[in-house]
């Protein structure tokens, strides 16, 4: 699975509710074992949505696990030093594998640069419009923004967000950036973003 490779996808919201899923089994667990530490299973969950959801997403099944791991601290007050080790080992795991899924994922969509790349606020592709293989019109520059971020895993809402636009209009425009490069789907548009050009003859 590449890194942030369900954002924005029809998949990521049925995964994320499976993640919750899965720590309110962990909590069930733990509170008919009460003497073994099952919470430390919750890091699975959260580690995967770390990689591969966009970031609203991963921050609910973030939020779904802080209120497991505090509902077991409150249940269980002689596994409370193991508890609280096993969350903040949590914690950093998800933020050090959201850092290099983030990291990573800007480096696919834009490998001729070497490095990351992040987008600003602001206007995010500069200079001659671009255009992709067998793409038959350019991309204006808002669309070329917005492919931009779409293409590194940002959600509708973080790009309208980042280049102050709504939500549907930012959705306007991925549609039109599908339609000129004849794709249909954001996992698509990452694809196309990851590839590298073709040499000229």
């Amino acid at each position: 699975m590449p890194p942030c490779g369900l954002a924005g996808t029809h998949l990521e919201p049925y995964l994320a509710v499976l993640c919750i899923a899965f720590l309110a089994g962990i909590f069930t667990a733990e509170l008919l074992t009460p003497t073994a530490v099952v919470s430390v299973l919750g890091t699975l969950p959260v580690i995967l949505a770390a990689w591969t959801m966009s970031g609203r997403l991963a921050g609910i099944v973030f939020a779904a696990a802080l209120v497991e791991l505090s509902g077991s601290l409150v249940l269980e007050p002689a596994s409370r030093p193991t508890l609280v080790l096993v969350g903040l080992a949590a914690v950093a795991l998800a933020i050090l594998t959201r850092v290099y899924a983030r990291s990573l994922a800007d480096l696919v969509a834009n490998p001729q640069t070497g490095k990351s790349a992040q987008p600003s606020a602001g206007v995010v592709v500069r200079g001659a419009p671009i255009t992709f293989e067998g793409c038959p019109r350019a991309l204006t520059r808002r669309e070329q923004e917005v492919a931009y971020l779409a293409a590194r895993g940002f959600t509708a809402a973080e790009i309208g967000e980042r280049l102050h636009i709504g939500h549907r209009t930012v959705e306007t425009h991925l549609a039109g950036v599908y339609g000129k490069l004849m794709i249909r789907s954001r996992r698509e548009l990452i694809r196309m973003a990851a590839a590298p050009p073709k040499p000229s003859m």
